[in-house]
């Protein structure tokens, strides 16, 4: 075998067990559903699990959808109070593409505890609290 042959088939492993371990970890992680629509009393939000349980290094992701669309530039972001996320960012926010998803990774070194929560619906300047439901981190992931 050459060595030009030898880096390939290195090459497509390494690629194939880099896409098996990134599968690994979103399966391994926990799915919810925002459901945002708008009435005459204003926006509202309704989160699919109101509290949910975590591990260290496990990933969340919360898909939004639409019931009413939402304004143009507007996003979904959800804020800890104190800034106190138990992710990696401090405020998820969606990625406004056609299926708005955030997404967030719990690091190794986050206390275990209850983190309460606000989806916030922000468009422009103006921001409205939607909700406040609870992130449990306990343990670590096995």
């Amino acid at each position: 075998m050459s060595i030009e042959v030898a880096a390939i088939v290195s090459l497509l492993v390494g690629i194939g067990a880099g896409a098996l371990g990134l599968w690994a970890l979103s399966a391994s992680g926990r799915h919810t559903t925002i459901t945002v629509r708008q009435d005459p009393r204003g926006w509202h939000s309704e989160t699919g699990d109101q509290t949910v349980r975590l591990k260290r290094l496990m990933s969340m992701r919360w898909h939004i959808e639409e019931q009413t669309p939402l304004p143009r530039e507007a996003h979904i972001e959800l804020r800890f109070p104190r800034e106190n996320s138990p992710f990696t960012e401090r405020r998820p926010r969606d990625d406004r593409r056609p299926r708005r998803t955030i997404g967030a990774l719990v690091p190794t070194g986050v206390e275990n505890a209850s983190y309460k929560y606000e989806v916030w619906l922000i468009d422009g300047e103006a921001a409205s609290r939607l909700e406040d439901p609870v992130i449990v981190i306990e343990g670590k992931r096995g």
